[in-house]
């Protein structure tokens, strides 16, 4: 054999050595624990290792593998070991058609006050010196709905969705429940909301009405927070 034709085989990755067969005609190469990850990876906005330990802890050691797979669809696997959090980004190329996977989604705006207060509560903690950033669900519901038109008088209406949003942000992993009534605020919105935007978007919190949507150019949305279609 020559040494052009031996350069021609890649060395396969441990984790796709001993393929192990999950279903009918199973195709795929990666072992159950690395498809659970990549598929976590696939379906949420963003994976804290707090709430995910046992996938963070697959995804840091299959990154070539996993980084392998979301490069072949055009995104990339972005790993901030400082915050403690793993989320994906769509590949744009200029020139070249690339299949859009992730698209941004303008948060609702009683999500984007959510994204605000709970950055700003994160900040204070750490300023206090705490890692841990908690409030009551019932007090958050009360400071956001102050950010209601004062003309709205459909007091439950309003409440309802804030609800909602909280079981929104919660979904993507911006709070966790802690016992009846209590959330932590989780290292993502510190992604979502750098320190540097706070300020402005709490001005602008203050000003605007809090129906409606924010738009994807609007700076509450970064790039980490694209989802699929």
């Amino acid at each position: 054999m020559t040494s052009s034709s031996a350069d021609a085989f890649v060395t396969v990755p441990p984790a796709e050595e001993t393929p192990e067969v999950c279903f009918d005609h199973d195709r795929g190469v990666l072992e159950p624990h690395v498809r659970r990850a990549l598929a976590l990876i696939m379906q949420r906005r963003f994976i804290a290792r707090s709430a995910h330990p046992t996938e963070w802890a697959t995804i840091l050691e299959e990154e070539a593998v996993l980084q392998s797979r979301l490069n072949d669809m055009f995104l990339t696997l972005v790993i901030d070991r400082n915050y403690e959090v793993i989320y994906k980004e769509q590949v744009r190329l200029d020139g070249i058609h690339v299949p859009i996977l992730l698209r941004d989604e303008p948060y609702r705006r009683v999500e984007a006050v959510l994204l605000v207060q709970a950055r700003a509560l994160r900040r204070r903690a750490t300023l206090e010196g705490s890692t841990t950033a908690v409030v009551d669900s019932e007090d958050l519901v009360d400071l956001v709905q102050s950010f209601f038109d004062t003309s709205d008088t459909n007091l439950a209406g309003q409440q309802n969705e804030i609800k909602a949003g909280i079981a929104q942000l919660t979904r993507e992993g911006v709070f966790s429940e802690v016992g009846s009534g209590r959330l932590v605020v989780s290292p993502v919105v510190d992604i979502i909301v750098p320190v540097e935007r706070l300020r402005e978007l709490s001005q602008w919190c203050e000003q605007d009405s809090i129906h409606g949507t924010v738009d994807a150019e609007d700076d509450e949305h970064e790039e980490g927070q694209d989802d699929v279609h």
